[in-house]
């Protein structure tokens, strides 16, 4: 369970032991989806810090750096933009335990105590072939079994100067 939209989202053991708390439904515990994320992060991950405030690297790999660095969302379902998607946003108001660049940035989850993760692109699901109008390079494809893959491949004639991310079929 999570407290904001995200895709790929999970329907976890969690969320169903919460929903059957409320006494006003019945769960199917089947029906459960793995959810890995924090997954051994020991207690650190919880209550400490995500983001180390001298490097600005995170201490932890569901978080990104730098913001606004295009990447692959932690199931690499989908391409991804860290932390604030393509705006950056302040807030003077930030507890300075969250003002982790020192200069008041704040992401777009209100819910993550301002720890910058890979937000995927509503029209860049490596699952949806109807997204496959948004790729780089002629290669790429989506499509069920298709995951993101971030590097800095680029087509004949280009080059990318920073990572971009790529949707590409996965076999198992």
């Amino acid at each position: 369970m999570t407290a904001n939209d995200i895709l790929d989202s999970r329907v976890s053991e969690f969320t169903l032991a919460l929903l059957e708390g409320t006494g006003w439904y019945q769960v199917n515990y089947n029906n459960s989806e793995p959810l890995q994320w924090g997954q051994s992060g020991g207690c650190s991950f919880l209550d400490g810090a995500c983001m180390n405030d001298k490097t600005f690297e995170p201490n932890f790999n569901e978080f990104c750096s730098p913001l606004t660095a295009e990447g692959c969302s932690y199931t690499g379902r989908a391409v991804a933009v860290c932390g604030s998607g393509t705006q950056i946003s302040t807030d003077s108001s930030l507890p300075s335990s969250e003002n982790y660049w020192g200069n008041d940035t704040v992401v777009v989850d209100s819910f993550s105590d301002n720890c910058p993760y890979y937000i995927g692109l509503p029209n860049a699901d490596c699952e949806n072939p109807a997204d496959a109008a948004f790729a780089y390079l002629q290669q790429e494809f989506y499509g069920q079994g298709s995951r993101c893959f971030a590097g800095t491949l680029s087509p004949a004639g280009f080059y990318f100067a920073q990572t971009v991310a790529f949707c590409f079929p996965v076999k198992v």
